[in-house]
């Protein structure tokens, strides 16, 4: 009987920062000018919500909220090994922020997101995310990428 193919994965946090009805999005130039959530690698050491306490400071130097793990995202196909994604909210009372060197910062009210170039999934993400307040709310998802895409 052969091995079983097991998962190996590269920990990532992907943060969905919301004031009252906007949310805090960036673009980057390596994302083709779209918008997505902010977030980045887990380092060795950090747990997923230091983590994006770590990347919510380098990329918006917002420090001291309070976040929650809401759900993840595992994905293979394309990349080996895969990535998951730690899906995390975070809520904020005012939208100051500092514009950091990894990409444009905006807030972006929830309702017109589908009139901006964002990420594919991100309206999904969105929506998912912004429904879950509570540990019953956790969501998985599962994405398989071939490399066309």
């Amino acid at each position: 009987m052969g091995e079983k193919k097991r998962y190996e994965v590269i920990p990532r946090t992907l943060i969905f920062v919301f004031c009252g009805n906007e949310i805090l999005l960036m673009r980057k130039a390596k994302w083709r000018n779209r918008f997505n959530a902010l977030g980045g690698h887990i380092e060795p050491g950090e747990d997923v919500l230091s983590s994006a306490a770590r990347e919510l400071w380098e990329e918006a130097g917002i420090t001291g909220q309070s976040m929650q793990i809401v759900g993840n995202i595992l994905i293979d196909g394309v990349y080996s090994p895969g990535i998951c994604i730690f899906l995390v909210r975070c809520d904020v009372a005012d939208i100051k922020y500092k514009q950091g060197p990894e990409g444009e910062l905006e807030w972006v009210a929830i309702k017109d997101l589908k009139n901006l170039s964002v990420l594919p999934d991100l309206p999904d993400l969105v929506e998912r995310v912004s429904k879950s307040h509570r540990c019953e709310d956790f969501f998985c998802l599962h994405y398989e990428q071939d490399k066309s895409t």
